[in-house]
């Protein structure tokens, strides 16, 4: 699919298909990604606005929000891997470190409201 069809897909689909938090992990994600950085569960946190909340709900809340966002992505997508991927932190191996697969970004913006792109 060529990205004026994504993006033609993707206008008459998007107007509410991520909400403000799930936007905000997103730009972060992306913003990242383009800069060749992983982004780390503390990253996460703050732009989630959970730095204050208890590690276990921290957890909760950030597994919630980023398996939302993967199936919104493959119900869009059947064919494709969820979009927010994970290793192993090289600073602590146990916890991850998160991105977006580089040939995916592409695909996921065009899900994204025209003006959260630009």
């Amino acid at each position: 699919m060529s990205l004026t069809s994504e993006r033609k897909l993707s206008t008459s689909i998007n107007t509410k298909l991520f909400d403000e938090q799930e936007l905000s992990l997103l730009h972060l994600l992306i913003h990242n990604t383009e800069s060749g950085r992983l982004t780390s569960i503390e990253e996460i946190n703050k732009v989630l606005g959970l730095i204050k909340r208890n590690p276990e709900i921290q957890k909760k809340q950030r597994s919630d929000i980023m398996t939302g966002i993967n199936q919104k992505y493959n119900f869009v997508y059947p064919n494709k891997q969820a979009i927010i991927l994970k290793q192993r932190s090289s600073d602590d191996g146990r916890s991850f470190d998160y991105f977006i697969a580089f040939e995916d970004l592409q695909s996921i913006k065009s899900l994204l409201p025209i003006e959260a792109v630009q």
